[in-house]
């Protein structure tokens, strides 16, 4: 009796293994972010819902200061522009990502504001570090959003793309999560070269 049931429970143990199936499933949107994030692609996502909007501005900071350009005499700000259909537009929701660009030297922003259905897209040039440590030039970016809050007429920077500095042959991006809007954060003073991504606002009236 007991070599029999001895035999029924070896018998249950190899049907239940033999029972056992893999199967395959819908990806979710989790899955999808750790895919893109593995890749290189991050995004950033605001609502504007309470202002306006004329254009969205990439402006670009080397060793502190904005790139500028001389145009008919006179020195003024070097910037990317893209335009909205309508001056003054209720932007809505913004979306703000990167993405490799098949170089390391580039990468790309994408801002897309899908109530309105307009997007852009830049390719931006980086800078490298010479470390060395390094048997070539690196390219290390990282992105911090800005405080957002109360709504000023104007400019209002919305990301931050910024090289990593060097620390002793260590590359470092390190400092405050956020970005105040008036750029004073200290972190901003290490950071050799970076873009800032913003759009031109007015309060709703």
């Amino acid at each position: 009796m007991r070599r029999i049931l001895v035999i029924m429970c070896a018998a249950m143990l190899s049907v239940s293994a033999f029972g056992q199936k893999v199967e395959t499933r819908v990806p979710e949107v989790g899955d999808w972010a750790i895919l893109l994030n593995a890749m290189g692609c991050e995004l950033l996502c605001f609502d504007l819902t309470d202002v306006n909007i004329d254009f969205i501005e990439v402006r670009e900071y080397a060793d502190g200061k904005l790139r500028e350009y001389v145009d008919n005499g006179e020195v003024v700000p070097y910037f990317q522009r893209g335009g909205i259909r309508e001056a003054d537009q209720a932007a809505g929701k913004i979306n703000i990502g990167f993405y490799p660009s098949g170089s390391d030297s580039t990468k790309m922003v994408k801002v897309y504001l899908p109530e309105i259905g307009v997007g852009y897209g830049w390719r931006l040039d980086l800078r490298g570090l010479d470390i060395p440590q390094a048997d070539r030039m690196l390219y290390r970016y990282n992105t911090r959003p800005f405080k957002t809050g109360a709504v000023k007429d104007g400019f209002m920077p919305l990301v931050l793309l910024g090289s990593s500095w060097s620390d002793s042959g260590w590359l470092r991006f390190c400092g405050e999560s956020e970005i105040d809007p008036d750029m004073s954060n200290e972190i901003l003073e290490k950071v050799p070269h970076y873009y800032v991504i913003g759009v031109n606002v007015k309060k709703r009236k």
